[in-house]
């Protein structure tokens, strides 16, 4: 199966969900196995329109054909997935793996905070490296006031 290049699948994504989310390879793979696979789907449909519609052995597939298949396709992707989300939890509430579900949605909150605490310690360090910085470089570091990262910056750009 033809793959797309994950740079631009990474890319997509990226749009979606923001800079700030990070995401796995393995993600990147799934949904360049989806696409391949809607693809297939689309191709093999479209190919099957432009075939009865030709009146020739040589045809060419042409947008109307994609598009047709795209809508096709969409009633046909409906119906599979409604099929599926009833198996999904089907099969997550026979097998137990609900539970695996609760305990990944709590290990991606923990994650989350964690994130948002490693962030917020992160600025801070900045900032006192920022405050040393400049008190390093002050020629008068015995006036200089003890004040915010934010003024010190600012200090430091007008002055």
């Amino acid at each position: 199966m033809a793959t797309l290049p994950k740079g631009s699948i990474e890319k997509l994504l990226r749009e979606v969900v923001g800079d700030d989310v990070p995401i796995s390879k393995e993600t990147i793979d799934w949904v360049n196995e989806c696409a391949g696979e809607l693809l297939r789907v689309i191709g093999l449909e479209a190919n099957t329109i432009a075939e009865n519609a030709s009146k020739k052995e040589n045809y060419r597939i042409s947008q109307e054909h994609a598009m047709a298949a795209l809508e096709v396709a969409e009633n046909g992707l409906d119906n599979r997935t409604n099929a599926f989300l009833l198996t999904r939890r089907v099969l997550m509430q026979n097998l137990g793996m609900q539970r695996y579900a609760q305990e990944i949605q709590e290990l991606q909150g923990s994650m989350a905070l964690e994130s948002q605490v490693n962030k917020a310690q992160r600025s801070q360090q900045l900032c006192h490296l920022v405050n040393a910085v400049v008190v390093a470089e002050d020629e008068r570091a015995d006036s200089v006031s003890e004040g915010s990262c934010e003024n010190h910056l600012t200090r430091r750009v007008v002055g």
